[in-house]
């Protein structure tokens, strides 16, 4: 039985131009004489033809060197996406304890009672307390103006051990 040759194997130009449009592959000719992806142009990946001992481009090898260059950058984008998950899902499993508590639907006894735990709170890092600060933990200026005394006053009881 007689063998093919290996140029008889090999894709031809037609066949390759239609598989080269189908993966979405450009070539650049002349002196450049490279491939570009053009599903991943950010990529800047380039992908020399493979050629044979006499210059002649190999299109089968070639096609297959083309999308395992795309398969080894979209396996490092997934790669990317992954850490990026991670650092997601850590940043979700931090947030509740490095957040205040939603302060905002607070009302009547139970905004003067976790307002006079801020003030508290606040105090051990600085000098005193104001409107700035009570609004970085969550209040809104109603209810400051609505429960700022009667929470100070609770504070400074539990502060000083009187019981409220």
């Amino acid at each position: 039985m007689k063998r093919k040759s290996s140029k008889q194997q090999d894709l031809t130009k037609p066949e390759f131009a239609d598989l080269l449009h189908k993966h979405c592959f450009a070539y650049l000719g002349g002196s450049v004489d490279r491939f570009v992806d053009l599903r991943h142009p950010k990529a800047r990946r380039y992908v020399y033809p493979v050629k044979d001992k006499k210059g002649r481009m190999l299109r089968r090898d070639t096609l297959a060197a083309l999308l395992a260059a795309r398969a080894a950058y979209e396996a490092e984008l997934a790669g990317e996406e992954t850490k990026r998950q991670e650092v997601i899902a850590l940043a979700e499993r931090l947030a509740p304890t490095a957040l205040p508590t939603d302060r905002a639907s607070l009302e009547g006894p139970a905004a003067v009672h976790q307002m006079a735990e801020d003030f508290r709170t606040i105090v051990t890092r600085s000098d005193g307390v104001t409107r700035r600060d009570l609004r970085l933990v969550g209040w809104r200026d109603e209810q400051i103006t609505a429960h700022a005394e009667a929470a100070r006053e609770l504070g400074y009881a539990r502060e000083c051990g009187v019981a409220a």
